[in-house]
């Protein structure tokens, strides 16, 4: 809890993968992929609870072992083609549903590159800032300083092009894939989104691909967006079998050598 609101912290971890089988189970250092992230949320000292949105047996057996509470997804939601967006969105009507609610922690369980102390850093920021006017929220995420990028659009045929050379020597990479908002004012957000727009979001029949990219876009429009910055090894998100090594060995580096789960107290 902070400033008397309480937080709710939100997993996603579907059992199917399309580039790595099983991934939210696959081992890393000893652990579950998607266990890491359980234990990163519990250690935040602002954490009230831990969800874990998933719709796999597995799954939920290791996440309430190590103490998360299980939300079950409706069989509609099995569909590849929803993004991250959907399963928050049910999560945190299920939480609102059942009690209070207030701040969210979203977290994606294949970025668990991250130190102790950057959630409540997080936290910490996003308290430091004034309230927009609704329907629009803040957020606050991490994101590492990088220098000299240049930017290719892939053409097709092996042909690129550049978009853009960086003259400023600095721009932010998303990291940790996690993020601090008001949950109440997201989810006022989307019933004001149907409401204006009559774009709804939580059934089979409407919520398509064209949808949740209409959508994506009408979000950032209607965030303020923080950030704290962290390392730029945390940039990483585990998608492909081809960075299941060098993932292992950054998360031994710089996470095992510490004391694995212990480094989060």
């Amino acid at each position: 809890m902070i400033n008397n609101r309480r937080v709710d912290a939100i997993i996603i971890a579907r059992g199917g993968s399309t580039r790595i089988p099983r991934k939210n189970m696959l081992d890393i250092c000893g652990k579950p992929l998607v266990v890491w992230s359980i234990i990163q949320a519990k250690a935040c000292k602002y954490v009230d609870q831990v969800w874990v949105s998933t719709d796999d047996d597995e799954i939920q057996e290791v996440s309430e072992q190590y103490g998360a509470t299980v939300i079950r997804r409706p069989e509609w939601m099995m569909d590849n083609k929803y993004s991250g967006e959907v399963p928050f969105r049910h999560a945190g009507r299920y939480i609102r549903d059942r009690g209070e609610f207030d701040l969210l922690l979203q977290l994606l369980p294949t970025s668990p590159l991250r130190l102790p102390g950057d959630f409540d850093r997080m936290f910490d920021m996003y308290v430091s800032k004034p309230e927009p006017e609704r329907p629009k929220t803040n957020a606050v995420s991490c994101k590492a300083m990088a220098y000299g990028i240049d930017k290719y659009i892939d053409l097709g045929d092996d042909r690129c092009e550049m978009e853009f050379i960086d003259k400023s020597g600095k721009v932010l990479l998303g990291a940790g894939g996690a993020s601090v908002e008001d949950g109440i004012g997201r989810l006022d957000y989307y019933d004001w989104m149907q409401e204006h727009e009559g774009i709804i979001h939580d059934t089979d029949a409407v919520a398509d691909e064209q949808l949740i990219r209409r959508d994506h876009s009408r979000i950032l429009e209607q965030r303020d967006l923080y950030y704290v910055e962290v390392q730029a090894w945390q940039i990483y998100e585990l998608d492909s079998p081809t960075q299941i090594e060098m993932f292992r060995e950054l998360f031994e580096y710089h996470i095992m050598q510490h004391g694995g789960e212990d480094y989060y107290g």
